[in-house]
């Protein structure tokens, strides 16, 4: 039995089939695990970015049929499940635009097929977030999947695969995979080595690649075809007091039991700057394909840049109570970060700002310690939010400063003027400055502050859990402390090409640069030419050679971070044609999109394998190349694109279950609910929202942000 009774506190550790059980005296149901008795975890590393497979078995012990949901904490993309129950019952996912999904769901509806232990039910099912059912709902770093009438007695197999971009740290890339089993998660009298085993193949693109494994004793050994570091599991490390990741897991005395996280790093130290560049073939079109560039930062840098930082804090009254505590506290840490060659100012602002000081000022001990104090003198206590002025202020002091200038922007809300801000940013061809964005919450529109990041050459990133605020700030601000090159250009000559991000983000100790470029050329050019500057001004160029590799997924080493680009892209601009790319671009690539949807449908094993070999067949006729019919990414990407679309998920479904699965975290945020002050990630709402109209809004009714223009001279404060 899980610790937690609701289902929305509920946060497993590990890959996870529950169920919930009630009782005869009307207290709330528990929530109870099944036992999995097999879990076999396939890593496979490219440079920053893991493909994870899980394949595992659960069985169904009770003596009653049961409803179930299975459960992966992940902060990444889980790209396709499929559930084998019992004999023949399959339930499997795929990835379709929003009008196909609401076609299928009348269609299923109306023919009422069902069988293969379906239960019955002559209707579709449409899983949407509804009260009754908090399960259903998206939550953030959790993919939930519900499925129902697993009978006594039945094993349920288990695949799934998700994508996630590894975080870099100073020890290189990390890899973690929750893999904590507490009791009653796995079979009775097993230890976690016996049930679970995780291979991690690692492919960094150099020979000299440095594998530190700090959970699991490991075997490693060495792919001489790929040239690929195998790393597989053996028993976990015992924990220690001192982890502060592990103190969660301490209770536990038989790490040999339970398990732990694998987790591991994977470095490629250099006193250089490095880079490499891959390439994959378009496997319909031979004159076109895709590129995926890795700029690697040195281990250290004996000069680096002058920086000036405007910190932008979002004092508006949803930011009330922790969430609010949790972002002056990070900012703090940010201020400490700062060297005594550094400037900086701060604003804090709603539908008024206040500076710290009128000027970026120098960052010495004693302004760091009179900033902090003034920032506790103006909490969350206000009204509504306006962005651009803020913005424009901060661009007003850093454009004509001398050393390299960051806006860190920290908010909670959206704005209706936000397109305005960014072409306004976008027809700057001078812009200098760099943004770092956080969107706290689910109010903000997290495409326009990446949007933001995306002009300004910097980061963005969001959190949804109030406890992750302080971590994510810190992040982002640790990733730009060292600059090492900036205004990097890729010299790449094509009839065509489309570079994702552009431009191109500078780069930083803390954080690699990884670029996509989808070309369009009579030939592939066999080197490819990088520029940027050094800290000292001096244009600092590389020469890479571009390596053809087959046994690379190139397009998605890169496809999460280059659909989001062109989402915000397609917000920008409003562009259907743009949004019709990208659902495209979702299902020939099986990664969820905010214009597509995930849907489970229920089908045979039989039936499954007949289309599969249909498709596969297929594929040999279109394709009679060897190579492409050797290559397993190649060949998955054309499997992806038959099988993800309407006419095959229904042949294909005949039970009674189909689903809109809730997976997607990303929002074009809520600006009605920024406009009402709705508190964040629990804050609390004992503030008075209302506030002094500065008298320049249409209405008078205070909303300053609704105008769009609150720079009317009495809404700021020095």
């Amino acid at each position: 039995m899980a610790d937690n009774n609701s289902i929305n506190d509920y946060r497993p550790t590990c890959p996870v089939i529950f169920f919930e059980r009630g009782n005869n005296t009307g207290d709330p149901a528990q929530i109870y695990t099944i036992h999995c008795s097999k879990l076999n975890v396939l890593v496979e590393a490219y440079v920053s970015t893991a493909i994870i497979r899980m394949e595992g078995t659960w069985t169904n012990r009770t003596k009653d049929t049961l409803d179930c949901v299975f459960a992966l904490p992940t902060a990444g993309t889980v790209m396709n499940v499929k559930l084998v129950i019992g004999q023949d019952r399959v339930l499997t996912t795929a990835i379709v635009s929003k009008d196909e999904a609401r076609d299928l769901m009348s269609t299923i509806s109306k023919k009422g097929k069902h069988g293969g232990g379906g239960g019955g039910d002559d209707t579709a099912t449409n899983i949407v977030p509804e009260q009754q059912s908090p399960y259903e709902q998206y939550t953030a770093d959790l993919f939930r999947l519900p499925f129902g009438v697993v009978a006594p007695g039945d094993d349920i197999h288990l695949t799934c695969e998700y994508l996630e971009p590894l975080p870099f740290f100073k020890k290189g890339y990390i890899v973690s995979v929750p893999l904590y089993f507490p009791q009653g998660t796995i079979v009775e009298n097993a230890t976690w080595h016996n049930v679970v085993s995780v291979e991690c193949r690692i492919n960094a693109l150099a020979a000299n690649c440095k594998i530190d494994c700090w959970s699991h004793n490991v075997q490693e050994t060495h792919d001489a075809d790929s040239g690929a570091v195998v790393v597989r599991s053996a028993e976990s490390k015992p924990l220690e007091a001192g982890d502060e990741k592990s103190n969660k897991f301490l209770d536990d005395a038989d790490v040999s039991r339970t398990g732990r996280d694998f987790e591991l790093s994977y470095s490629v130290k250099s006193e250089e700057i490095q880079a490499h560049c891959v390439q994959e073939v378009d496997v319909e079109d031979a004159d076109s394909g895709s590129l995926c560039i890795f700029i690697t930062p040195p281990v250290k840098l004996s000069t680096t840049f002058g920086r000036a930082f405007f910190f932008l804090l979002d004092r508006s009254g949803s930011m009330v109570g922790e969430p609010y505590r949790e972002a002056i506290r990070a900012l703090n840490r940010a201020l400490d970060r700062l060297r005594p060659s550094d400037q900086f100012n701060v604003c804090a602002f709603d539908h008024e700002q206040v500076f710290f000081q009128d000027a970026l000022v120098a960052a010495d001990k004693a302004t760091i310690q009179r900033c902090k104090q003034w920032i506790d003198e103006y909490p969350p206590n206000r009204g509504g939010t306006v962005m651009n002025v803020p913005i424009e202020r901060a661009l007003a002091h850093l454009e004509s400063c001398e050393l390299l200038p960051f806006v860190v922007l920290i908010t909670d809300g959206a704005v209706a003027n936000e397109r305005e801000i960014c072409k306004q940013l976008e027809e700057n061809k001078d812009l200098r400055s760099r943004f770092i964005t956080l969107g706290i919450g689910s109010y903000c529109n997290w495409f326009f502050l990446k949007t933001l990041a995306k002009i300004g050459r910097g980061f963005s990133d969001v959190v949804v859990y109030k406890e992750h605020i302080y971590y994510k700030i810190d992040r982002l601000l640790r990733m730009a402390n060292t600059p090492v090159l900036t205004d990097i250009e890729v010299g790449l000559k094509s009839d065509e090409i489309e570079l994702y991000p552009f431009p191109i983000p500078d780069l930083f100790i803390g954080a690699p640069v990884v670029i996509a470029a989808r070309y369009t050329s009579t030939e592939c050019p066999k080197k490819i030419t990088i520029r940027g500057y050094d800290p000292h001004g001096e244009q600092y160029t590389i020469a890479c050679q571009v390596d053809k590799r087959n046994d690379l997924p190139v397009e998605k080493i890169f496809i999460k971070q280059q659909i989001d680009l062109m989402t915000a892209d397609a917000w920008l601009s409003q562009s259907k044609s743009l949004e019709s790319e990208v659902a495209a671009l979702s299902m020939h690539t099986n990664m969820p999109s905010m214009y597509t949807d995930v849907v489970m449908y229920e089908t045979t094993q039989l039936l499954l394998d007949q289309e599969e070999k249909k498709l596969n067949d297929l594929i040999n006729e279109q394709n009679d190349d060897d190579e492409l019919n050797n290559n397993r990414h190649r060949r998955s990407k054309l499997m992806a694109k038959m099988k993800n679309n309407k006419k095959t998920v229904a042949a294909l479904a005949v039970g009674g279950t189909f689903a809109v699965v809730a997976v997607g975290a990303m929002t074009f945020g809520d600006v009605q609910a920024t406009m009402d002050n709705i508190p964040i990630l629990g804050g609390g709402n004992d503030i008075d929202p209302d506030f002094e109209c500065c008298g320049d809004c249409d209405d008078g009714c205070g909303d300053c942000d609704d105008c769009g223009d609150a720079d009317c001279g009495d809404c700021s404060v020095m």
